[in-house]
This record gives structure tokens, C-alpha cells and sequence, in this order.
């Protein structure tokens, strides 16, 4: 076999788990699934599991970075001709939209880390979650930098964006899709305003 066809193979299998993995944390819950349990539905032996993956905290970190990757693949297509205060609610609306149109996965990225019952592991998030976190941190800063942002704690943003997209999310996801998006559509709106230049604080 030719190390291009091995090369493949290798990668088919590895999503072959994943998708398995990824599957079954979401239908039935981290702590509800075994490897043997995903070695089964990948159709797989229960060792080819440990050739691609350390554990199964690994496969969930993996299943998670695989999400984020395709969140921040819709996040670079977004026009970047706007302002920084257009682009944040870009940005914000689209990873909103993500999250409505795929709740298993937005929860798989970001909420079944907390079944591990114990402080946040230091590799709980990877690369592709980092760059999506970049992407906020960075128009949040541009903004600032602009002028278009009120004075203000910074950190305090960051931690209002992230409730802001957690909790539409978590109640849109309950809603008709059109009730799901207006309410998407109105917090942002709501959010944007309170980083406008002429709400700066003295």
C-alpha cells in the first residue's frame, strides 16, 4: 500500500471514530458512553480506537475541535468590509445561527466539558477553539482601537459577548426557528448598542 493510500485510510478511519464519538456523546450523554461503545458503532475493533486516540477525554477534545473548526470556517467568510462594531455583530449572529441550527454540537463544544465533574483540564479546548475565541477578542479589540467601543472593562465584554451567545442559544434552540432568529437578532442589537462611543463612561 502506498503511503498516500495509508495516508488516507488512516484519516477515513479517525473520522470514522469521530463521527461515532461525537454521535453517541450527543445522543446519550459523556458519561453514558464507554470506548467500547464507540469501537461498536464505528464498527471497529475496541484496540484501533487507542492507535488514533488517547482516551475517550481525548475524543471528546477532538469531537469539540472539530466543531469549532467548522464555526470558524463560517466565521472567515464573512465580508470584512464593515465596521468593527458591524463585524462583532456579524460575527456574533453567525455563531448564534450555528449554534440554533446545530444545538448537539454547539452543546457537544461547549457544554458537556462540565460532566467531567472537576475544574476545567488546561487542554479541555484546543487550537481551533482558541482561534474562535481569537476572532471575538480581536474585533472586540479593533473597536476599542477605533473608537466605535465605549471606555469599559474589557474582560467584563468578553465574559457579556459569551453569555450573550450561550444564552440565545440555549433558549432559542427552544423556539420556532423565525422566533429563534428574532430573538438572536434583538440581543445582539441590544448588546451592540451598549458598546456604542456615545454610551462612554466618564
Amino acid at each position: 500500500m502506498s503511503g498516500e493510500r495509508r495516508k488516507r485510510d488512516t484519516e477515513q478511519t479517525r473520522m470514522q471514530i469521530l463521527d461515532a464519538a461525537s454521535e453517541l456523546f450527543i445522543e446519550d450523554g459523556y458519561d453514558a458512553v464507554s470506548v467500547r461503545k464507540i469501537a461498536a458503532k464505528a464498527k471497529l475493533s475496541h484496540g484501533t480506537i487507542y492507535i488514533h486516540f488517547k482516551d475517550k477525554e481525548d475524543l471528546l477534545y477532538q469531537a469539540s475541535e472539530e466543531q469549532f473548526t467548522r464555526l470558524m470556517s463560517r466565521l472567515r467568510r464573512l465580508p470584512r468590509s464593515r465596521d468593527p462594531l458591524q463585524r462583532l455583530g456579524d460575527a456574533l449572529l453567525e455563531a448564534i445561527r450555528f449554534g440554533l441550527e446545530h444545538p448537539n454540537e454547539y452543546q457537544l463544544m461547549m457544554g458537556l466539558q462540565t460532566t467531567f465533574g472537576g475544574p476545567k483540564s488546561v487542554n479541555q479546548w484546543g487550537p481551533s477553539a482558541d482561534q474562535v475565541g481569537a476572532f471575538f477578542t480581536g474585533l472586540l479589540g479593533e473597536g476599542y482601537e477605533s473608537g466605535s467601543i465605549r471606555t469599559g472593562d474589557r474582560d467584563i465584554d468578553e465574559l457579556m459577548l459569551l453569555g450573550l451567545m450561550h444564552g440565545v442559544v440555549l433558549e432559542g434552540a427552544e423556539l420556532e426557528s423565525e422566533r429563534g432568529e428574532a430573538l438572536a437578532t434583538t440581543m445582539v442589537e441590544t448588546f451592540l448598542s451598549g458598546l456604542l462611543e456615545k454610551g462612554r463612561t466618564k
